[in-house]
């Protein structure tokens, strides 16, 4: 039967990193910064600024908030924080950044919502996870405030829509605290394994030393759970002598 082709260890995407997000999470942030931006502006470009203008002054002014939220969260994104030990800058900049993407999503793009997994993200990694329910709460609660303000749209259609921000924002915080968890793991079991590797090397050595000189060594588990090394080396017997008061 054919083996699976194991899948590539890309670990090394997920583990933090010191005061910068895990590499998946940097690309996720890029790609959804630059397919919004690239959205809004062709937008803009092909309805113009007549079509802006004819909308409802409060659903124009949340595209405008928009855009200019999507401009601030692009020049905070260096400066976030990405433990709870960071600075209380950095820890500030994580604070106005979820604010800010609280406008974002009244954009209605869909790789919106990849920045509300985003900022999710942060603030479990940040605030731990009252900031993350925090977080989902305030997104939830300002779009199901908004959407009730716009004319037109069914309160039942808000409620679904405010209620699914909040379930995107929640799993995002758990998937991220899984995987830092798990690369935390991850990390910990090669730090064991290359330290068992090193342990076996020394004893490699004491057995050819041991050897070397017609001795043995044995090793294995014992049954409390501990280890047990045992070496035998022998001991040449020095040849009798004669002396004046007997044999030596």
């Amino acid at each position: 039967m054919r083996s699976p082709t194991p899948l590539p260890d890309l670990s090394s995407w997920v583990e933090p990193r010191e005061r910068r997000p895990p590499r998946a999470l940097d690309l996720l942030f890029w790609g959804t910064v630059v397919t919004t931006g690239l959205t809004m502006g062709l937008a803009f470009a092909v309805e113009g600024r007549e079509a802006l203008l004819a909308l409802d002054p409060l659903l124009g002014g949340l595209i405008l908030s928009s855009a200019v939220g999507l401009i601030l969260v692009l020049l905070l994104w260096p400066l976030l924080a990405w433990s709870p030990a960071a600075p209380w800058p950095r820890k500030a900049a994580s604070a106005v950044f979820l604010v800010l993407t609280l406008s974002v999503v009244f954009f209605g793009n869909a790789t919106v919502y990849l920045l509300v997994c985003v900022a999710a993200m942060n603030a479990v990694a940040v605030f731990g996870m009252s900031g993350l329910l925090g977080y989902a709460a305030l997104l939830s609660g300002s779009t199901l405030v908004a959407a009730l303000a716009l004319p037109g749209d069914p309160i039942a259609v808000s409620l679904t829509y405010a209620a699914g921000l909040l379930f995107l924002a929640f799993l995002s915080g758990v998937a991220f605290i899984g995987l830092v968890v798990s690369a935390q793991r991850s990390a910990h079991t090669r730090e064991l394994l290359a330290e068992l590797e090193e342990a076996h090397a020394d004893l490699r050595g004491l057995r050819e030393r041991v050897t070397a000189v017609r001795g043995s060594v044995t090793s294995g588990n014992r049954p409390d759970g501990g280890f047990r090394l045992r070496v035998r080396i022998p001991v040449a017997e020095r040849p009798a002598t004669l002396t004046e008061g007997g044999v030596a």
